[in-house]
């Protein structure tokens, strides 16, 4: 074997085993998502939620929602629960206030991210879908995440779909 195989085996083999073990760390990349798919604690405020969200049960999981305002106020996941609700009833303007919500407390939130970036597709905003695309990017890291891959593919179908 020479030196630069060696040397690439070696880095190979060094970039799985960290793979391997970012995964198996909890919160790493393997799993359920953690804004839809819930976190596996019992200490998940938004677990019926996203329950009634996974049935498609829009209108019964914002009411329980807005139970949860007071408590979860500073809360990310809150909002974009709302704006991922109110998105898939068709109220865009409303959906977008919530996205804008819950990056304001957190600028990085990757499912507020991703969920922006398919209101802007939803509504025909190519441009500002890419925007945020870059946002995710930067938010998931050097190794990337489901959420980033997922608006890639959205762009992407959109773009296949729409001539652009």
């Amino acid at each position: 074997m020479h030196l630069q195989e060696r040397a690439f085996s070696v880095g190979a083999l060094a970039s799985a085993v960290l793979l391997a073990l970012l995964i198996a760390l909890p919160g790493g990349g393997g799993g359920a998502r953690a804004d839809l798919g819930g976190d596996s604690g019992t200490n998940d405020p938004f677990k019926e939620v996203r329950a009634l969200i996974v049935k498609e049960q829009y209108e019964a999981a914002l009411v329980k929602l807005d139970g949860l305002q007071q408590s979860q106020a500073k809360n990310a996941d809150l909002y974009s629960l709302k704006g991922f609700a109110t998105r898939k009833l068709g109220r865009y303007q409303e959906a977008e206030g919530y996205y804008d919500q819950a990056l304001a407390i957190d600028d990085e939130h990757i499912y507020a991210l991703e969920y922006l970036g398919e209101l802007y597709l939803e509504t025909n905003r190519l441009a500002e879908a890419e925007k945020v695309l870059e946002r995710l990017d930067d938010a998931c890291g050097f190794f990337g995440c489901e959420e980033e891959e997922e608006l890639k593919q959205a762009i992407a179908a959109y773009k296949a779909k729409n001539g652009g």
